[in-house]
């Protein structure tokens, strides 16, 4: 059985509804944002924002599963696929405190199922249900799982003790090229991004600051290379593998790095 709340950033938007399937099953299908007036009713139709929509599909979503025998065909699973866009950065703590205080009621007595693209949402989830304050009541109820695609096949990857973090998942993917001495170019276009992550936290937008922090005494040259090396003009056919000095450069910057600022990304 599944429950799936999702909305479409259409225009006019429409809401793709809740659906479930048990051994009979129903459907609420599509609910128009705009409102429509009627004879007997001359108020000017009433708008509602995007965001004033996902939250009404939320509460909808929530609402039913308080619903005598709806909610009671839900036995086994409860699917949520998606519960917040990339717009809805702010929504998302909440959005997450309500998903927990779910699973905490129908924990024991059904499967809950969440899917996201959002990279937060998913950090926020794992760290509260893995390392949270109530983690001996979820770990070893609680599996978490990326979906990986390599040469056209999907997989389901075990990322239990992995990191979620974008710049920390990077630091972890560059960290592992080195150790298997498979570094190519854009391994330094990632750590060109890393860079700018770290100095946008830092308030300065220069990398070449972080770069003076983590020990470089010619940041401001290093950081024009690394600038140069990772905009190479991609019409020109060239290896993507790195010459010695590059390649010097870049385990240079990520020992300094890590070595600095102590990042944690569990890379075996």
């Amino acid at each position: 059985s599944s429950a799936t709340a999702r909305t479409r950033g259409t225009s006019p938007t429409t809401t793709r509804g809740i659906s479930h399937s048990t051994r009979t099953s129903s459907s609420f299908r599509s609910a128009s944002s705009r409102t429509r007036t009627t004879p007997r009713s001359r108020a000017p139709p009433m708008k509602i924002s995007r965001g004033e929509e996902r939250v009404f599909v939320w509460c909808f979503f929530l609402a039913m599963m308080e619903v005598e025998g709806w909610a009671n065909e839900q036995i086994q699973h409860i699917f949520i696929d998606d519960p917040v866009s990339s717009l809805d950065d702010h929504n998302i703590f909440v959005t997450a405190s309500t998903l927990v205080d779910l699973i905490d009621k129908h924990l024991g007595n059904r499967k809950i199922i969440i899917a996201t693209h959002h990279v937060g949402m998913f950090s926020i989830l794992f760290d509260w249900l893995m390392k949270g304050e109530k983690r001996d009541r979820y770990k070893q109820r609680t599996k978490a799982r990326i979906l990986s695609e390599m040469d056209g096949e999907v997989s389901l990857e075990d990322r239990n003790s992995d990191v979620f973090l974008y710049h920390l998942r990077v630091l972890q993917l560059l960290e592992q090229a080195r150790q298997q001495k498979e570094v190519r170019a854009y391994h330094l276009a990632l750590l060109r991004q890393v860079l700018e992550s770290v100095s946008s936290f830092l308030g300065v937008g220069r990398i070449g600051y972080t770069l003076g922090r983590i020990g470089f005494e010619d940041a401001e040259q290093i950081s024009r290379i690394v600038h140069t090396l990772a905009h190479k003009n991609v019409y020109h056919y060239e290896s993507d593998l790195l010459v010695p000095d590059s390649l010097a450069l870049f385990d240079d910057i990520l020992e300094k790095l890590n070595a600095h600022f102590a990042f944690v990304t569990h890379t075996d």
